[in-house]
């Protein structure tokens, strides 16, 4: 007699041969991110740590070393994390296929190339590439990330200008720019950005005035723009700012004197960088009232510039 084996008899059987278990066996049969992470690993020309070492065929991919997959949808990739690995060569393209994608940690390599073209990645809310050799714009269509609350592309070689599209990605909590050949000015549509609690643009190339509108953001504590070429003043609507903790403007043409309620209206103010500027005066009073106040003294090296 011909004997019929159901689907969870034949699924204990794999189980019990080892071939897997149920979510890597539901992985094997989504291959469409396994493909676009292969590409990924193709184009990394030196993994010294042996970081993509497990990345293989022979694996389900969502057991890969820096990869976590969704419960809800198996076999969806959700987060990357590999920063801090000495990974070269350029960034694959075929990351923006990852369109369930959530997190992207790259940081900390010595990635080289242009940044991946990210606009289909509705669901992304951490981009961290800082600390790579990333040769590029900040693209008009990053701003396609609606879901995107944080943005580091701290030390790379990003040119060109800050897009004022950015102002578009309204649940943005961090915009770190900082250390980088960025041009240009500083948008006056950044002060759209409501939710942000920290803006680093300090060690770039840019000039003009600090926008007036960043006095309306009341959720930042973090706001550096020093080593640029800005001019003017201190708009009085950075008094505004009672949630900031770090103002630093150290090493550019801004001048005119300090708001004589300076420390009146930052009351959180914790670190205050004015050296090697053109402001003039005396330091206000008020100062004394920021009881939190605990640096008001230059910055000694570029790698201590964004503490942020």
């Amino acid at each position: 007699m011909l004997m019929t084996t159901s689907p969870l008899i034949t699924l204990l059987l794999l189980l019990s041969c080892g071939i897997g278990d149920a979510h890597g066996l539901m992985v094997r049969g989504n291959s469409s991110d396994m493909l676009s992470l292969l590409d990924f690993k193709k184009s990394v020309t030196s993994d010294p740590n042996g970081a993509l070492s497990s990345w293989n065929t022979s694996t389900p991919f969502c057991r890969w070393n820096g990869i976590m997959c969704s419960r809800k949808h198996p076999g969806r990739v959700t987060k990357l994390h590999l920063g801090g690995h000495g990974l070269s060569g350029p960034v694959s393209p075929s990351l923006s296929n990852l369109t369930l994608i959530k997190e992207i940690n790259l940081s900390s390599n010595a990635l080289s190339g242009q940044l991946p073209p990210l606009n289909h990645l509705h669901k992304l809310e951490v981009l961290d590439l800082g600390n790579n050799s990333l040769h590029d714009t900040i693209p008009d269509a990053l701003t396609n990330c609606s879901s995107l609350r944080i943005l580091d592309l701290y030390r790379n070689l990003i040119f060109g200008e800050i897009p004022p599209q950015v102002s578009m990605l309204s649940v943005l909590s961090v915009l770190r720019l900082s250390l980088n050949n960025i041009t240009g000015i500083i948008p006056p549509s950044i002060s759209n950005l409501t939710s942000v609690q920290k803006i680093s643009l300090s060690w770039n190339q840019l000039t003009g005035s600090i926008p007036d509108g960043l006095g309306k953001l009341s959720n930042l504590s973090v706001l550096t723009l020093g080593e640029n070429g800005l001019s003017g003043g201190i708009p009085q609507s950075l008094s505004n700012l009672s949630s900031l903790r770090i103002l630093g403007l150290e090493l550019t043409v801004l001048g005119g004197a300090l708001p004589p309620n300076f420390g009146n209206t930052l009351p959180r103010l914790q670190w205050l960088y004015l050296d090697s500027s053109m402001f003039h005066g005396y330091i206000p009073a008020s100062l004394g009232n920021a009881s939190d106040l605990e640096r008001i003294k230059p910055l000694e090296t570029r790698e201590c510039v964004d503490n942020s």
